[in-house]
């Protein structure tokens, strides 16, 4: 009797700890699903500034910012020329802005409930080398890192640049 209590044991064991393993995996492949995406956008993103596509470029933003822009006035990036070296979600950045937005009246302004911030922000980190035509754009050039702010709707929504910073050290 001893011994049919302890296989028991150990199949039930064995079952709860085969759907732990189970649950962590989905979680954490649509962890990494959701990161590939927002990464995707801003290559997209930085794709289309190199390529002085504005079309493309203003289809990465939150439609507020969209709203901000016209092709006339912001058309031209002037880029001469844009390489890329790192676009990578930043867990800690990411940690970071959802703890600075929690509960705060920019969130309450926007509708955002600590759930929705939790699910529905991320941040991607970028370092990249840029040259402009400085008759054309006064921006700054050279080797840049730039986070970006990605917010969707909800987790069937995609992700769009919300807005973007160097980051603070």
């Amino acid at each position: 009797m001893n011994r049919k209590a302890k296989r028991h044991r150990a199949i039930a064991f064995l079952g709860m700890l085969a759907s732990i393993l189970l649950i962590g995996g989905i979680v954490a492949c649509s962890t990494k699903s959701a990161g590939n995406a927002a990464v995707n956008v801003v290559k997209k993103h930085l794709e289309a500034e190199k390529n002085n596509d504005y079309d493309a470029w203003i289809s990465t933003l939150i439609e507020e910012k969209q709203r901000a822009f016209t092709k006339e006035t912001n058309g031209e990036f002037g880029v001469i020329s844009l390489t890329v070296e790192k676009v990578e979600v930043s867990d800690k950045e990411t940690q970071r802005m959802k703890e600075r937005y929690t509960g705060s009246e920019l969130a309450q302004s926007r509708g955002w409930s600590d759930e929705y911030l939790s699910e529905n922000m991320i941040v991607v980190s970028t370092q990249y080398t840029v040259d402009y035509d400085n008759t054309k754009v006064p921006y700054t050039e050279g080797t840049l890192t730039q986070d970006f702010i990605l917010i969707r709707d909800d987790q069937d929504s995609p992700w769009l640049i919300w807005d973007a910073s160097s980051p603070s050290d």
